[in-house]
């Protein structure tokens, strides 16, 4: 297993380098204790803040990909990775929308807000608005090539926490590429499953990815 990103907690020892590891960590709850050559002190390292990949589909002319075992009372945060999403039909958006019932049920009325903010030229554009998703990418074109690419952090639970932030990149139906920042609010509550689709016509091809991010 690779080990990343850890974080030093202790550090007590009389010198030299480390001699021996002792306990590495197979979760990202565990700790590795580095042991200096007199077995006196040392460092332990904790393995927070590690991404852990939880759940990951992959298009082919799908009408959704849904993520319905990712998000639990393990993580506070998720990170969703888009690569090369790519539309059947063009001109649409790629949104995303939630569950409280882990996917038996999907929310459709207009309780989502968007405030994005895109260019495809040198002129930014905002875009307020209620809307039946969260709009990741707006006005894809399905080129068979180039899709959506990019990153949103998610934040799923809490009384008014439940965000969806980040930056996507993807070619429009009637300019260059475009960048699109995102941040999305679910504004009834806390959810715990993910829907993503496009608004008319299936999804072609293109995975996404959902990470937990590893508490400390």
């Amino acid at each position: 297993m690779k080990i990343t990103n850890f974080d030093p907690v202790w550090v007590e020892t009389t010198g030299g380098a480390p001699a021996d590891i002792l306990d590495i960590p197979t979760a990202e709850t565990d700790t590795a204790l580095v042991l200096a050559p007199d077995g006196v002190g040392g460092v332990e390292f904790r393995a927070g803040g590690a991404l852990v990949l939880l759940e990951q589909h992959t298009a082919a002319n799908s009408a959704t990909l849904d993520f319905t075992t990712c998000i639990s009372s393990t993580y506070d945060e998720y990170i969703v990775e888009l690569i090369n999403v790519i539309p059947a039909t063009d001109g649409t958006a790629l949104g995303c929308r939630i569950s409280t019932n882990g996917g038996s049920s999907w929310e459709t009325g207009s309780n989502y807000y968007n405030n994005n903010l895109y260019a495809a030229t040198a002129t930014w554009v905002a875009v307020s608005a209620t809307a039946t998703y969260v709009q990741i990418a707006h006005n894809v074109i399905d080129d068979g090539i180039l899709g959506v690419h990019g990153s949103v952090r998610v934040y799923p639970s809490g009384s008014s926490q439940r965000f969806f932030v980040g930056q996507v990149s993807y070619l429009p139906n009637n300019a260059g590429r475009v960048v699109n920042l995102i941040n999305s609010d679910y504004e009834t509550g806390a959810f715990n499953a993910m829907r993503f689709l496009f608004s008319s016509g299936n999804i072609a091809s293109g995975t996404i990815r959902v990470y937990g991010i590893a508490k400390a």
